[in-house]
């Protein structure tokens, strides 16, 4: 099984994999969803990871400029079929290498255990969350989707935010 994770996306394949990021992240219910338009941009500017085996999309997570050299690592998610400690530890590696600081929220503790253990990550609140992104981070949440996303995922669990130094 060849795993290749990187942020380069051949011009000829970005309509494409937006799509399929795009149609996933509104049936998922552990994703928030993004817009096409925004989905482009992050592709474009070199801010959407995505892992492959053997040559196929296997998963993805967007690094979202928030303000300048933080960004938020958000979108995270691998397809079942391709759920291994391989797939998730290089899409994992070629968003923690990226040298700006990061943020980093989920309701998922076994993702932010590893973001504070393999990334040196700090735990936060909110509130130092919005401060550090000088409000993006809470601006970003205010359209409907991403409010809907949140309130159907608040009923189970309460996020958890992370801070990682970039190198």
């Amino acid at each position: 099984m060849a795993v290749v994770a990187t942020f380069a996306i051949a011009a000829d394949k970005i309509a494409e994999t937006v799509a399929e990021i795009y149609n996933t992240s509104l049936v998922q219910p552990e994703l928030t969803p993004r817009s096409k338009e925004e989905l482009l941009a992050l592709a474009r500017g070199g801010n959407l990871a995505q892992v492959y085996v053997d040559g196929k999309l296997a998963g993805w997570g967007a690094f979202e400029p928030l303000i300048k050299n933080v960004h938020e690592v958000g979108l995270v998610y691998i397809k079942p079929e391709y759920r291994t400690t391989e797939v998730f530890n290089a899409l994992m590696h070629v968003i923690g290498v990226r040298p700006e600081d990061k943020v980093a929220a989920s309701y998922d503790p076994a993702y932010i255990r590893y973001v504070v253990r393999a990334w040196g990550g700090k735990y936060s609140s909110l509130a130092e969350v919005i401060w550090r992104s000088r409000g993006k981070f809470l601006t970003k949440r205010m359209n409907a989707a991403s409010r809907k996303s949140i309130q159907n995922r608040m009923k189970d669990s309460k996020p958890k935010y992370v801070f990682i130094r970039g190198k």
